[in-house]
């Protein structure tokens, strides 16, 4: 409620008693009560922030609340201040512009339209302390916060916007949202990725589909990385290359994608590559080469065991060990495929609990694909790589120990050797 405007009154009736003629002393009036009006709105502008804000910053500090602190931090307390000469100046306008009756309705309309812009403002800076509150929060800390903030946020600017041109036109908002059924389609129209984005960030939050700081490849969207932050309507991917793809919210429901955080949460990463050997290197191992793998610390007690059950069994069965067909028998490839598979299994970087095995896989063109499958204990993908190359270096110098060759496809130089 306005105060009376006995106050202007009174300083007009002693103007017009020190000799200002009528004319010039409704200006000096006004003039006096703005200069008056601009020392209040400074004096509760440093009422505000030199005692309000500080009280409140001190009061945040010893607080064992984290919340108050985040609105300190958003400067919500410092936009709230504003509201202050707003006020004031909206309760004196009566008095100040008493003897300007038609410019009361529209400094009434700027009055309340400052008044609604600095509460926009204000609850804009309290909905982002809010959203880094709850995302740092454990509960909500891998859900998609953000997304709703920018919802509720779009929410309040379609309401602020529809109070604004109803402060400007002077009509009611009631007025202005009987309309909108007319203008709906355009609405949905114009807001579609929002609605389908909104849609779509529910699903995977109640799906628990992504989080924040999973790693997805996405890539019919060339992304390939962390998700750093999830939007009302775009994702955004960190990828390995430093760059950043934007990828819409909704193509994580609509479309294929590879998440990363189960490999993450386990216990290791998995290895899956395969070496191709030369067929034409593979035959059956005579005494000589076996007796020369029995020198190798891993293989010894293998080979022992394996060539004892091999001889008893043709022995029981009366094989015709004379010819090499006859009977069982170990061969090269055999042996390397053990040997490959107790490699890993005592390599101390290879997770022993998970799966974990060497097995041919079917021949190619290319050769015997030889594969070997199992889990690094250290995820990070520097060491990953590491280990995966330091098993292949390895398998692929010690080929030849086994008289098996590794086989790739004739180059220039091969051809060249051939002529000469």
């Amino acid at each position: 409620m306005k105060i009376d405007s006995a106050i202007g009154g009174f300083m007009y009736e002693k103007l017009i008693e020190l000799g200002v003629p009528e004319a010039v002393a409704i200006y000096v009036k006004l003039a006096v009560l703005l200069g008056f009006m601009a020392i209040i709105a400074l004096f509760l502008l440093f009422i505000g922030r030199r005692i309000v804000l500080n009280t409140v910053q001190v009061i945040a500090k010893r607080s064992k609340s984290q919340f108050d602190d985040t609105l300190v931090k958003h400067r919500v307390f410092y936009r709230i201040t504003f509201l202050l000469p707003v006020l004031a100046f909206y309760i004196f306008d009566s008095v100040i512009f008493q003897d300007f009756p038609k410019l009361h309705p529209y400094l009434d309309s700027l009055t309340n339209l400052f008044l609604v812009l600095v509460i926009i403002w204000s609850v804009d800076g309290f909905l982002n302390a809010t959203r880094e509150f709850l995302e740092n929060s454990k509960f909500f800390k891998n859900k998609p916060v953000n997304s709703y903030i920018q919802l509720l946020k779009i929410i309040i600017y379609m309401i602020a916007g529809i109070v604004v041109i109803s402060i400007l036109i002077g009509k009611s908002p009631i007025y202005l949202l009987t309309g909108l059924g007319a203008v709906s389609a355009v609405l949905i129209l114009v807001f579609k990725d929002t609605i389908i984005g909104f849609m779509a960030s529910i699903q995977i939050a109640m799906n628990d589909m992504v989080r924040v700081g999973d790693w997805v490849s996405v890539p019919q969207y060339g992304a390939d990385g962390d998700v750093i932050e999830i939007n009302l309507v775009t994702v955004k991917v960190h990828n390995w290359d430093k760059t950043i793809s934007m990828v819409p919210t909704y193509a994580f429901v609509s479309d294929s994608f590879k998440n990363w955080r189960g490999m993450q949460e386990s216990g290791g990463r998995r290895i899956k590559r395969h070496l191709n050997i030369d067929v034409n290197s593979i035959r059956f191992a005579n005494k000589d080469l076996v007796e020369r793998l029995k020198k190798i610390q891993l293989l010894k007690p293998y080979l022992e065991a394996r060539q004892k059950e091999i001889d008893e069994d043709n022995s029981n069965r009366k094989v015709d060990v004379s010819d090499l067909a006859n009977g069982r028998r170990l061969t090269n490839v055999g042996i390397f495929r053990k040997y490959a598979d107790l490699y890993i299994e005592n390599h101390p970087k290879v997770n022993e609990s998970m799966t974990r095995m060497v097995r041919q896989l079917q021949p190619t063109e290319h050769g015997l694909p030889l594969e070997v499958y199992c889990f690094s204990t250290d995820k990070r993908w520097e060491y990953y790589e590491e280990l995966q190359g330091d098993i292949f270096d390895h398998l692929f110098a010690v080929a030849n120990e086994f008289d098996l060759q590794i086989f790739q496809a004739p180059t220039g130089r091969d051809f060249a050797s051939l002529k000469s």
